[in-house]
């Protein structure tokens, strides 16, 4: 096509009109990656329509020698990779350096938002503000400490069951799920690489900091330290490049981040309110504690170990839990996520209470709530268990509640016939609760008792159900004209 504007190659839809062809543009860098850098036209929105983006992301395969400010000139040819937009360069020149950054556009975030909103700013420089009278909140950290990645919504989300009942208001949770969905936007560094040691977009302000100002591994980590915790609230608007990745629209940020230090690593009372007692229970979970380090565990040796996979991620995993029950003073522990591999002497919970003795009074001691020590406790590699301080309270009675789901086999039993009319895998055992393990003491202060239940809820860990259904379709669309009806009648009954 030879020379042009970069709204004529973004397009107003998903994927370039000038997808496979080569192009020449001229624009200002705005953002540098490790194999490439972003581009965009000096005003937003040039070319007054708002469904065309006026920028794009420039693919060198290294790191680009570019700067953020420079007009460069780019030829190269356009492609699609995995849904987002992009110039392979063959030749990039510096033209001036030194230019004002864009005037971004903006994204005003809500239940409302939507895709093609997004879509439309792919590449650009552009204003993060939110489309409510809620702040722009952290609403996951989950992939904050791995990649660099959180993500934020225009106020806080609420679950749709947490409102809704599944079974009669259906059409209700499909649409808190659809506003939750549209509420939505990845925040990431910019980084590439997995684990790194420090996040530059976090600014420090606590007593932890080691003096450069953002959180990184230097850093002193403690009840004062710093943290990016959900719900903190941005007091500001936050300015980046919007790029599609991973299936997600994602903000790439420069700079730090305007999060409210009150909402943040402010959130946390010194101290907590007090709550009156006598005896602190607490409930603990111990995130896939295994002393099995690598091959399989759990019954009949059926299940793949999690956790720690070296003694010395064991020491230190160890060595964090026991520090944290440790200042807790709770007498009781109910643990969620412990390996599966009963309560004898090899069992992880055994070598929890081990460790936990060590480190305080030595009186700690294991709940076995089956009549068999070495025995399980359910299907799945992790379990529940019960800790208790035998100078304080005494054991009175144990046992394990296994919470029946009624519906389990008759949908295995529809699932599986319907997996097999179809030629495709069918489902496992449709169970997903966890056992409990409960026990009953005595306070041996006050004589009064108690029972605790140590509970971990059902996992919602994928079922395979959905890709059923899902082939299903597929396959009564692709077949529908050679289907007799009775076959059509069995796939739709079952």
């Amino acid at each position: 096509m030879g020379e042009a504007h970069l709204w004529e190659v973004e397009g107003s839809g998903s994927a370039s009109p000038l997808e496979s062809m080569d192009v020449s543009v001229e624009a200002i860098v705005t953002y540098t990656i490790g194999n490439g850098f972003f581009l965009q036209e000096e005003d937003a929105d040039a070319d007054a329509d708002l469904l065309t983006s006026d920028g794009i992301f420039v693919f060198t395969g290294s790191l680009p020698t570019v700067a953020v400010g420079d007009q460069v000139a780019v030829t190269g040819t356009v492609a699609e990779f995995f849904g987002e937009t992009q110039i392979n360069a063959a030749t990039v020149e510096i033209i001036s350096s030194g230019n004002p950054m864009p005037t971004p556009a903006q994204l005003l975030l809500g239940p409302n938002s939507t895709d093609a909103e997004k879509e439309a700013l792919e590449g650009m420089y552009f204003e993060l503000l939110s489309a409510t009278a809620d702040p722009i909140t952290i609403t996951t950290n989950f992939n904050f400490d791995r990649f660099g990645e959180i993500e934020v919504s225009a106020g806080n989300k609420t679950q749709p069951t947490q409102l809704f009942d599944a079974q009669t208001q259906a059409a209700e949770v499909a649409a808190l799920q659809q506003a939750n969905s549209n509420n939505r936007l990845t925040v990431d560094d910019g980084l590439s690489g997995q684990n790194p040691t420090e996040f530059a977009y976090i600014a420090n302000t606590s007593a932890g900091d080691n003096g450069n100002g953002i959180l990184d591994a230097g850093n002193t980590f403690g009840p004062d330290g710093p943290t990016v915790r959900l719900g903190a609230e941005f007091d500001g608007p936050a300015a980046g490049v919007m790029r599609f990745s991973f299936g997600d629209y994602t903000m790439l940020f420069d700079g730090t981040l305007p999060i409210d230090p009150a909402t943040n690593e402010g959130a946390r009372q010194a101290t907590p309110d007090p709550v009156g007692g006598d005896l602190q229970i607490a409930a603990f979970n111990v995130l896939n504690y295994f002393t099995t380090l690598s091959g399989t565990t759990g019954p009949g040796g059926s299940v793949g170990v999690r956790g720690a996979r070296s003694a010395e991620d064991l020491d230190r995993q160890t060595t964090k839990l026991v520090e944290a029950m440790k200042a807790t003073d709770a007498k009781v522990f109910a643990l969620q996520e412990l390996e599966n591999n009963g309560f004898g002497s090899n069992g992880a919970i055994v070598a929890l209470n081990e460790a936990l003795n060590a480190a305080t009074s030595g009186s700690f001691d294991v709940v076995e709530p089956t009549s068999d020590p070495g025995g399980f406790i359910g299907t799945d590699a992790i379990t529940t268990g019960i800790l208790y301080n035998g100078a304080v309270v005494s054991l009175l009675d144990s046992d394990t509640v296994v919470f029946e789901e009624s519906s389990a086999a008759t949908t295995v039993a529809v699932a599986n016939a319907l997996a097999a009319l179809i030629g495709t895998s069918g489902l496992a055992d449709f169970q997903r609760n966890r056992p409990a393990v409960i026990a009953t003491f005595e306070d041996d202060a006050t004589l009064e008792t108690f029972t605790v239940a140590s509970v971990h809820f059902k996992s919602k860990g994928p079922s395979g159900l959905d890709t059923i259904a899902e082939a299903a379709d597929t396959f009564l669309t692709a077949n529908a004209g050679t289907l007799s009806v009775s076959e059509i009648a069995a796939i739709e009954t079952a």
